[in-house]
């Protein structure tokens, strides 16, 4: 494990540079973290390779990250209701306008 966290340390400033290299690091060091734990029985007392991310740095920009997905998420979300109250109001209209021209003599 210090091999590990010793690599992650040196490659950790050249990752805070970029957003998305970033997000990959955290993302693979969660998983490898995770199957430590649950295949190999690491125990969690241990130092582990969250140690790392846990730092002020990283961890600010781990937590930058966190806000930067939630807000796009938000977003996305708030264009999605537009998107659907537009949809079901163009459905209302077509279905009026198909009721009154069934009315209509051929």
């Amino acid at each position: 494990m210090i091999l590990v966290t010793t690599k992650m340390r040196l490659d950790i400033s050249q990752l805070l540079t970029s957003d998305a290299f970033f997000a990959h690091f955290i993302d693979e060091s969660l998983a490898f973290h995770h199957e430590l734990h649950s295949v190999y029985s690491y125990p969690a007392l241990l130092h582990n390779c969250l140690h790392v991310l846990i730092q002020p740095e990283p961890f600010h920009k781990w937590k930058t990250i966190e806000q930067k997905c939630r807000q796009n998420r938000l977003k996305t979300k708030t264009c999605h209701l537009k998107l659907v109250t537009v949809l079901s109001v163009y459905i209302v209209y077509v279905v009026v306008v198909l009721s009154v021209w069934s009315q209509l003599p051929n």
